[in-house]
């Protein structure tokens, strides 16, 4: 009995702790004030919590808080927040009017609160907002007029929604934004003229969505981030005509099979360019001929069998980190140190290397100043490598030219299948262009705490007829339970027959 009531608290332990702490409200019941400078309008950090109880109007008390937690007595408590934020709340849309109460506001933060619907006009008080975070909500699009009269809006964060459609004047009057974020939601295609206004857009992110087609010549010139990786991108016909600032260009995880040569010609300032796991079989000559100023460099896990190195003589001259793990080479013709004089890190794990010439390669490069990232873990009893990097045997090369007759056509039904399992021995150590679904600064989902839920709520039942038997047992001990007895006569003497 002991026993079962100790396991019965754990569960309440539990679910007070992981269940309903992801419950949430929609009433404000308390506050958080945090003073930063005094009497500075725009300066304090103001919480709002929700729970079952409406404390609102003892919240808002005229032009003063009453909160649980403040810096300075009640007489001197001032309105002066400049940053907003919510606990446990849910408010599947934000009053028209907020603003009007918080004038000073720079930074709302409205992630996490079971959003649906932006009205129109629901920003239109919010003169001098810079800040705008919305991610982890449940909007489906982002209507025109939004951002009425919003003229000060710098940063915007719509990542972890189910975003299908943006209206072509969404951010019409947002023409001071730098930074936009709609990764991570459901959209396939964007109007060429939505991006007509934001003529200071530095970074855009539409990673992880369904865009199929993208017209880059509508980029806004001053972009200088792009990050369109997961998505359904097959070809780059439309090149980057207008954004000829852009540093970094994230295309990882599109079915692009080919580039021409042309692809990159606009961009000469080009950094960070990564086209991880984009079903490319060849680099056409003269592909990366205008990225001089290229540091990062990312084909790991494609389909390439063949380089030749020579096609970036005195092209890249500043090239840092170079990543070509996960393909099909089967050797390096035309590597030399001299093509990379600014070269640290370059990753050829999960190719189709021979041992030999792997071993022969590896002593002719100089290992001081040229990192090769290797995967010790990964070296399981009877693989052949050399300095942790899997190499093929002869057998297996003869295996690999047998396998080399198959068509095109069968190759790009194999997948990944024919490399050393680029996704399971490959470590992205080193890539400067992460992907940046892993960027947004939160996940979509997290499963853990119900299933800790889930399996604290079964142990408490089991314990719980455990506790009813025990308490049956003691009574029935004591005595406390009346037998029944059966008549003799109600008793038959035949053995019983089953009718079927």
């Amino acid at each position: 009995m002991e026993l079962a009531s100790v396991y019965y608290l754990l569960f309440i332990i539990y679910f007070t702790k992981f269940g309903a702490c992801d419950s949430k409200f929609e009433h404000i019941s308390d506050c958080v004030y945090a003073r930063i400078l005094e009497r500075k309008p725009g300066t304090d950090w103001l919480t709002f919590k929700c729970n079952e109880v409406d404390h609102e109007q003892d919240i808002f008390l005229q032009d003063k808080f009453h909160c649980s937690y403040h810096p300075v007595n009640h007489s001197e408590y001032a309105f002066y927040p400049g940053t907003i934020k919510f606990e446990n709340c849910r408010f599947n849309q934000i009053h028209i009017d907020f603003f009007a109460k918080f004038p000073n506001i720079h930074t709302f933060n409205i992630s996490d609160i079971e959003l649906e619907t932006l009205q129109i006009g629901t920003f239109s008080g919010a003169k001098i907002l810079t800040n705008l975070f919305v991610a982890n909500n449940q909007l489906s699009e982002i209507q025109s007029g939004v951002f009425f009269a919003a003229k000060n809006l710098e940063v915007a964060d719509f990542a972890c929604n189910n975003i299908k459609s943006v209206d072509t004047f969404a951010f019409k009057d947002a023409k001071i934004l730098e930074t936009l974020n709609l990764s991570q939601n459901a959209i396939t295609k964007l109007d060429e003229y939505m991006f007509v206004d934001l003529i200071n857009l530095k970074e855009l992110n539409l990673s992880h969505n369904k865009i199929n087609e993208f017209d880059f010549s509508a980029l806004p010139m001053n972009l200088m981030i792009l990050d369109l990786s997961n998505n359904n991108i097959s070809n780059l016909e439309r090149t980057f005509t207008k954004i000829a600032k852009l540093k970094h260009l994230n295309l990882a995880f599109n079915p692009l099979a080919n580039l021409n040569i042309g692809a990159f010609a606009k961009v000469p300032y080009l950094e960070y360019l990564n086209l991880r796991q984009t079903h490319l079989s060849a680099i056409p000559l003269a592909t990366f001929s205008h990225q001089q100023k290229l540091v990062s460099l990312d084909l790991s896990e494609n389909y390439l069998k063949k380089l030749d190195f020579k096609m970036f003589e005195l092209i890249l001259p500043d090239l840092e980190s170079l990543h070509l793990n996960g393909n099909r080479l089967k050797d390096l013709h035309g590597f030399a140190s001299e093509l990379f004089p600014q070269l640290h890190v370059f990753d050829i794990r999960g190719n189709n290397f021979n041992c030999s010439y792997l071993l022969q390669f590896m002593k002719s490069i100089s290992s001081e100043k040229l990192h090769i990232p290797v995967a010790p873990e990964t070296i399981k009893t009877g693989d052949t490598h050399v300095q942790g990097i899997k190499c093929k045997s002869r057998d297996e090369v003869m295996e690999l030219q047998n396998h080399d007759n198959v068509t095109e056509g069968d190759e790009a039904t194999e997948g990944h299948e024919a490399t050393e399992g680029p996704t399971q021995d490959i470590q992205l150590h080193g890539n400067d262009m992460k992907d940046n679904g892993a960027k947004s600064t939160r996940e979509c989902h997290n499963s853990l705490y119900l299933i800790i839920a889930g399996i604290a709520f079964i142990s408490s039942i089991f314990f719980y007829c455990y506790g009813l038997f025990k308490i049956f047992g003691q009574l029935k001990s004591n005595n406390l339970v009346p037998e029944v007895s059966i008549p003799h006569e109600m008793i038959s003497e035949r053995p019983m027959m089953l009718n079927i």
